[in-house]
């Protein structure tokens, strides 16, 4: 029995419309799905309607967390939140959401408006966006570095580009809100991927001890699971997020983090799920 609870589409930043992933996982044989898109929800109804008779739809998103100080690390993180089985017409999600996105928009303009003083002169609507519609800032450097390779301040425009993290991390609505928000949609938060977390927007491994101080801290804030069976982590890295998931009293779920990619993320999730029963809870 396949199930996967983490995949992307067009909607963030997959390749894929619902409807086409819908048809590719039917065709693998996948028997129930999620479609959690990064800090959108805009497929989630399409998605919905097309999977009726075809597999069983999980409604889902996936927060880009703000980074924040935890226990037992150097330095802050920001965490990948899964939200899971929400109303996807309730308000206050859907207008928080908006919202961001909103916010981000004006953050990219701002640093684009930024670059005019060493000489580049283009608009948000120019940049070609390399994963689905969600900009990433090495959309943007990709941009000066095509159509700029002659300007002198090249280099610190670039510079200038990276450096702006930190504008765009405060954009992202802190963990307890992610984890707020989704409750209050009637959904489950379910920390994602939890041996990788991020800062400046890269990926940063951390080792158990690190995770089971960080999960304490999550289950303080509501937290309800975590993505134990993840597609990328290795056989004693599950093991070792399913004690600690039965340890603390958690749901496990599973998920291949599903992009659509050539080569990468490009499979879903199989695994005899049978075992664990406590996929029942979403």
């Amino acid at each position: 029995m396949i199930k996967d609870y983490h995949t992307h589409t067009g909607n963030s930043d997959g390749t894929k419309t619902p409807e086409e992933l819908i048809d590719l996982a039917v065709s693998k044989g996948v028997s129930a799905l999620a479609v959690s898109d990064h800090d959108s929800i805009k497929g989630l109804e399409t998605a919905q309607n097309y999977s009726k008779g075809k597999l069983d739809f999980l409604p889902g998103v996936e927060f880009t967390t703000r980074e924040e100080h935890y226990p037992h690390c150097d330095g802050k993180y920001c965490l990948h939140l899964l939200g899971y089985g929400f109303d996807i017409h309730n308000k206050e999600l859907n207008d928080a959401l908006d919202d961001r996105a909103a916010r981000v928009r004006k953050t990219y303009d701002v640093l684009i408006k930024s670059l005019e003083k060493y000489g580049m002169f283009f608009d948000y609507t120019q940049v070609d966006i390399s994963c689905g519609i969600v900009m990433q800032m090495l959309d943007i450097a990709a941009h000066i570095e095509k159509n700029y390779s002659d300007n002198p301040n090249l280099e610190k425009a670039v510079e200038d580009v990276y450096n702006y993290s930190s504008a765009l991390d405060s954009e992202n609505f802190s963990l307890k809100d992610s984890i707020d928000l989704i409750h209050k949609a009637g959904g489950k938060a379910v920390w994602a991927h939890p041996f990788n977390v991020y800062r400046n927007f890269k990926k940063q491994l951390i080792d158990e001890n690190q995770v089971e101080a960080i999960l304490k801290k999550t289950i303080s804030l509501g937290v309800d699971g975590i993505e134990a069976l993840y597609g990328d982590f290795t056989h004693e890295e599950r093991l070792s997020l399913c004690r600690l998931a039965e340890k603390y009293g958690l749901f496990v779920t599973c998920g291949s983090d599903f992009h659509g990619f050539k080569n990468k993320r490009n499979h879903f999730i199989s695994f005899d799920t049978d075992e664990y029963s406590q996929f029942d809870v979403l």
